[in-house]
């Protein structure tokens, strides 16, 4: 039996959607009606902007019809608000002025991106303020960057990818690991000042005292759900009244 096009689209592993010159839909592949979430039985005769979710709230989405309607081949990354998703879509050219579009989630990939990008930012703005910076990541509380400040406070040890925890096991308030992370799971801003903590501050087995204004914020993805805390401390030590 003959293999026909239609086969060799079923097996390609990026959604593929032609259309003609007026951005309607003439062909889906398998792999297109997941990625697009919509059935290609209803979908074939649609304009492209009716099918695929949110297209026109997307600030991406005239660049795409652009080199659609240019009949050039080109690449561009999308995002679709309602599904907070990101696609990589491929511009091919086809005869009667229409293209084929090769579409592949890069969501994760984006998300990386952003990620480094707070980090590289964080760095570059805030690694020398005498101020204590660090950013948490995930539901165990990962450290996953601390500021030079920060870093001097804990006596310059390396806790990056330890569990906020098991990284600071030395910590005598240990209801500071609880506020932290009633922040992750609610959201909501935690502000304080004057709070006495005691630590191995010059990572030389005995306790000091300090204390600190403290703030810490929720870090939120694409999506909107809280990824992270950030954790804000000024060392007031030196200010508080005397005893």
């Amino acid at each position: 039996m003959p293999v026909t096009v239609d086969d060799l689209l079923s097996c390609i592993l990026e959604g593929y959607v032609e259309v003609d010159r007026d951005l309607r839909i003439l062909h889906m592949n398998p792999n297109a009606e997941s990625l697009l979430r919509r059935d290609r039985a209803g979908a074939v005769g649609q304009a492209l902007v009716e099918v695929i979710p949110d297209a026109s709230r997307s600030q991406h989405w005239p660049a795409l019809v652009e080199i659609i309607q240019s009949g050039r081949q080109d690449t561009i990354s999308i995002f679709y608000p309602a599904q907070y998703r990101w696609h990589d879509v491929t511009v091919i050219p086809v005869s009667g002025g229409g293209a084929g579009l090769l579409m592949r989630d890069v969501t994760d990939r984006q998300w990386l991106i952003r990620r480094e990008a707070e980090r590289v930012y964080l760095k570059n703005v805030f690694e020398d303020v005498p101020v204590a910076i660090t950013l948490l990541r995930g539901k165990n509380l990962a450290v996953e960057y601390m500021n030079a400040f920060a870093r001097q406070l804990i006596g310059d040890r390396n806790i990056i990818g330890l569990d906020l925890r098991d990284a600071l096991p030395d910590l005598e308030q240990r209801e500071l690991f609880d506020i932290v992370e009633n922040v992750y799971t609610s959201g909501v801003p935690y502000h304080a000042r004057g709070v006495r903590v005691d630590f191995d501050r010059d990572n030389d087995g005995e306790q000091e005292e300090g204390c600190f204004d403290i703030s810490y914020h929720a870090v939120r993805d694409f999506d909107s759900t809280v990824s992270g805390v950030l954790s804000i401390s000024i060392e007031v030590t030196d200010r508080r009244p005397v005893d």
